[in-house]
């Protein structure tokens, strides 16, 4: 379930006792446990929270045993809740602990995990006592409505333009982007310090082009896996930022040669470590290039550079419109591969 349940639960003070708060958003996990704080703690005697790596179970059993001193209910929040779920927690201390759980009001226990293997026995044993909450990245909507709301905290409106260009370019909602709402928030409040309380589209994009690097290498890796429909995407977010199709192309040839010349190397027999030393690349670089060419072979590398290189004449001397010259090339590359 998601976090809007937990959070109509609380409001509703309809909460059960052990929640297992499982997924990456940090933030979300984070703001339940402070609105948690708000609803039930009046003094910090009836908080228990432990960030340990290794936390002491025993510790946590003892937590669990006490009841409430001054305040509504006992919080108890154990950051690297991930340990319940491993041998080191013997099957008497975990029952010990389940017991103190069952159907008892007058305590809430969040275990905070990333990762959750549900086909343990542990986990079944302890779901049948733990309800369990996902903190994934939030959806179009609710990230559209976190940045009105991180932008009113700080004084400032944001026009409808200006917002939804933000939410499509801002890499947030992309599935494999390493942006948290805790770095959204922060690039908001510079954007926000730095206008006049009300942020217009021109404002936004200029802020949003200092990512344009970044899209111009996921655009170039969606067209060299014959993705059309991100490849438009990308195309389209980086025409608004003002990349030319000419440069694009050339980006694209770059890459295309240094992907051959890796290429080249491993037939070679040199390792990972010496070809990185040889064409001066970064490691995550190197990985990049390594998951393209696993999916392309040679043959069609070469073919797709000289498909470039013919779009690339068109552009400058064949009197073809760019834009048109740049998304034909895009479907070429993909009826290749595909």
């Amino acid at each position: 379930m998601s976090y809007k349940k937990f959070y109509s639960d609380l409001q509703k003070s309809n909460l059960k006792s052990l929640y297992i708060f499982s997924g990456n958003e940090l933030y979300m996990k984070k703001l339940m446990i402070k609105k948690c704080m708000e609803k039930f703690i009046s003094s910090d005697i009836d908080f228990f929270e432990t960030m340990d790596k290794n936390p002491d179970f025993n510790d946590i059993i003892s937590a669990s045993s006490m009841i409430p001193f001054m305040s509504l209910k006992k919080l108890i929040v154990v950051h690297n809740g991930s340990f319940i779920f491993t041998s080191k927690v013997s099957e008497i201390d975990l029952d010990k602990f389940l017991n103190i759980h069952k159907d008892n009001s007058s305590i809430v226990t969040i275990l905070l995990v990333n990762d959750l293997d549900k086909r343990k026995k542990s986990y079944k044993k302890i779901a049948k006592v733990a309800e369990l909450f996902e903190f994934n990245k939030l959806e179009e909507k609710s990230f559209t409505d976190f940045v009105i709301k991180t932008l009113e905290k700080n004084s400032t409106k944001i026009t409808s333009d200006a917002l939804r260009y933000y939410v499509k370019n801002s890499n947030y909602l992309e599935k494999d982007s390493l942006e948290t709402l805790y770095s959204v928030e922060k690039k908001l409040e510079v954007i926000a310090a730095a206008s006049n309380g009300i942020i217009d589209k021109k404002t936004i994009v200029y802020y949003v082009n200092a990512n344009s690097e970044n899209n111009v290498f996921k655009w170039r890796n969606a067209v060299l896996v014959g993705d059309i429909k991100n490849a438009l995407l990308y195309l389209n977010t980086l025409s608004e930022s003002g990349k030319k199709e000419i440069y694009l192309v050339f980006m694209l040839n770059q890459l295309i040669l240094e992907l051959l010349n890796i290429s080249l190397l491993m037939d070679a027999g040199k390792s990972d470590n010496e070809i990185i030393k040889i064409r001066g690349l970064q490691s995550f670089v190197f990985k990049n290039n390594c998951n393209i060419l696993n999916k392309i072979s040679r043959e069609n590398l070469i073919k797709i550079y000289n498909l470039s290189l013919d779009a690339d004449n068109q552009m400058k001397y064949g009197g073809i419109d760019s834009d048109v010259s740049l998304k034909k090339l895009i479907y070429d590359i993909a009826i290749l591969l595909n």
